[in-house]
């Protein structure tokens, strides 16, 4: 799942981040890598996963960063709610697997874990019954299908300004409402618009104003798009 989902990126035209991979075995692999890029990761991760435990058909599992000032845990938890699969969040505790070590208090970096069945929690965890019965191939892309879904609410979470914020800008001027009144089609853009504008504040970023609409960060994607090609907001 994870080869698939790097060359997912690596075919990704205009990306914001740069991603990096890393393979290794269990704790002493990731105290190896830490003590090699500590101060690189500190100075650039923005945030990390642990991938672990992707194959089963339990719920989804995310275990949430160790510091709360982080940009991963809301973008986590607003794909996993509108990507409709059965989920459930608990906080960061210090055993587990590698995020143990990035989060450790002398690194103390944004990564936490998703996964399915959380380890030690299932009792083929560890055995030779977790093999190729245990696991499939839908749950792996539904996974795979979840962590595309994380990395594009990464790339396009931004934080936008309202360059015309004295009052509701008159759409119509600028293409973006329809000129008869009373129309009940297509509402749900126009809706859109004037979210983005009115939170376009400097204070909220995307999936806040997503998560206001109840609706998911992609779905604001052609009205970001307008308002940028009408100078109406800028980044």
């Amino acid at each position: 799942m994870v080869t698939l989902l790097y060359k997912c990126l690596a075919s990704l035209e205009n990306r914001r981040y740069t991603y990096r991979f890393y393979y290794g075995p269990e704790t002493i692999g990731a105290l190896t890598y830490l003590s090699l890029y500590r101060d690189h990761l500190r100075e650039n991760l923005l945030a990390g996963l642990v991938v672990t435990c992707c194959g089963d058909s339990g719920p989804f599992t995310y275990k949430q960063v160790r510091d709360p000032n982080n940009g991963l845990d809301k973008v986590v938890a607003h794909v996993l709610h509108h990507s409709q699969v059965e989920f459930k969040v608990l906080p960061f505790f210090p055993s587990g697997s590698d995020e143990r070590q990035y989060c450790s208090p002398g690194f103390n970096l944004p990564v936490g874990s998703l996964m399915r069945s959380m380890y030690g929690t299932y009792p083929e965890y560890h055995t030779s019954l977790d093999n190729l019965d245990f696991v499939s191939a839908e749950s792996l892309l539904q996974t795979f299908a979840v962590y595309v879904n994380i990395i594009y609410a990464l790339e396009h979470n931004r934080v936008f300004e309202n360059l015309k914020p004295m009052g509701e800008p008159f759409l119509s001027k600028y293409g973006l409402y329809h000129t008869i009144g009373g129309q009940k089609q297509q509402q749900e853009h126009p809706k859109n618009l004037r979210y983005l504008l009115n939170y376009s504040d400097g204070s909220h970023d995307l999936i806040d104003i997503a998560n206001l609409l109840s609706r998911p960060i992609w779905q604001l994607e052609a009205a970001v798009s307008d308002l940028l090609r009408v100078g109406l907001i800028a980044e």
